[in-house]
């Protein structure tokens, strides 16, 4: 089975986007995006503020793609160690990422074990090491163990 979720750790600058939002009280009217987006767009590059990597998304232009990106009613984020043990009470062997390939090199460079591609606890430090790891999602297959 092909599984798709999102990264908690990944998915930070969201969070805090989506706090704004709520702080706002933004609503998903195209109005309340377009002020966002504008809002977002004249934040000071400089300033340190994590909502400022929206930006980097290309859903950020987008109405319909923005609405779904950062004003969705409810959205769960994961973490690898919460997917090891959803995976262990499913009865499900985690058996791979898919990824982009300079992330696999990269990390098989930090873990160069056997089985290191198939440790959900060498990702996640990994990750931590390197929170743009799984930007989209976690894209992973796993079978019946």
């Amino acid at each position: 089975m092909y599984v798709g979720l999102y990264s908690d750790v990944s998915r930070q600058h969201i969070v805090k986007a989506h706090k704004h939002i709520a702080k706002k009280k933004y609503t998903t009217s195209p109005d309340d995006i377009h002020k966002f987006r504008q809002e977002v767009i004249n934040i000071d590059l400089n300033s340190d503020s994590a909502i400022t990597k929206v930006m980097s998304s290309p859903d950020f232009y987008s109405l319909s793609a923005c609405r779904d990106f950062l004003f969705h009613v409810q959205e769960h984020r994961f973490t690898l160690p919460q997917i090891e043990v959803a995976l262990n009470d499913l009865d499900l062997k985690f058996l791979g990422f898919e990824l982009k390939q300079s992330w696999v090199m990269s990390f098989s460079e930090f873990y160069p074990e056997k089985d290191a591609l198939t440790s959900l606890s060498l990702w996640h430090q990994f990750e931590l090491k390197n929170p743009g790891t799984f930007s989209r999602m976690y894209q992973f297959w796993v079978q019946k163990a």
